[in-house]
């Protein structure tokens, strides 16, 4: 998909940026990264999101510290939103 029909394209690339070396440990889902599975040509546009969604699997409370500390080192971390989990 090209990036005139993927609005989030930008976005995401910015987070990758970003994100340096941790992009290696996480896993990119929602909204941001439907485009970048979508191959046909055909299917209709996709919905433009302002958020990148991401998950880590983290095995203790340690470890969730110091990804934490990692990614505050590394990016600006946004305060979770009420309806995060």
């Amino acid at each position: 998909m090209s990036r005139v029909q993927n609005p989030n394209l930008d976005i995401f690339t910015t987070a990758f940026e970003q994100l340096g070396e941790l992009v290696d440990e996480l896993v990119f889902l929602g909204g941001c990264a439907t485009g970048l599975l979508i191959t046909d040509p055909a299917a209709p546009p996709i919905h433009i999101t302002r958020d990148v969604d991401a998950i880590v699997q983290v095995m203790s409370l340690s470890n969730y510290h110091n990804l934490e500390r990692r990614l505050r080192a590394q990016v600006l971390l946004m305060p979770l939103q009420a309806h995060a989990c």
